[in-house]
């Protein structure tokens, strides 16, 4: 999925939402983490579980995909929200991925939750998408 997105950047606002979790675990994977695919349907906030063996332990990411209505921006209720299950997995962090963007609120969270929360929004997910395709040192991300 993610060669055709690279191919077609435009047709991502086409993906239904679980394609979307299934074009980030894999747009995952390709940045080196193992991932594991949640269910369909409430997942208590967590729509994958990354895991990687980090320089100082094994470390455990957990995702939450938000493909919302265009104009639709990500808020801060999805990031208190992430974080209560950072805390109660005893995570190494959390991610949001969206195609979309954060609210200043949202934004304001992440940063000040900067050790334990992480946001990556559409123009991000866009430079990885050409820095994979291009194979630019962008694709060495690491969340």
């Amino acid at each position: 999925m993610v060669r055709h997105i690279i191919q077609h950047p435009d047709e991502i606002r086409n993906l239904t939402r679980r394609q979307f979790q299934e074009f980030s675990a894999e747009l995952l994977e390709r940045k080196g983490l193992r991932v594991k695919l949640g269910p369909v349907g409430r997942d208590g906030g967590v729509d994958i579980r990354a895991e990687r063996d980090g320089d100082f332990g094994p470390e455990l990411i957990l995702v939450q995909c938000k493909h919302p209505d265009p104009g639709n921006k990500v808020k801060l209720d999805t990031i208190k929200l992430l974080h209560v299950e950072v805390i109660t997995e005893n995570a190494t962090r959390g991610l949001v991925m969206t195609d979309s963007s954060f609210t200043r609120d949202a934004l304001k969270q992440i940063e000040a939750l900067k050790y334990r929360m992480a946001g990556v929004d559409g123009v991000k997910i866009q430079q990885w998408l050409e820095a994979l395709s291009t194979g630019a040192p962008g694709a060495d991300w690491r969340p």
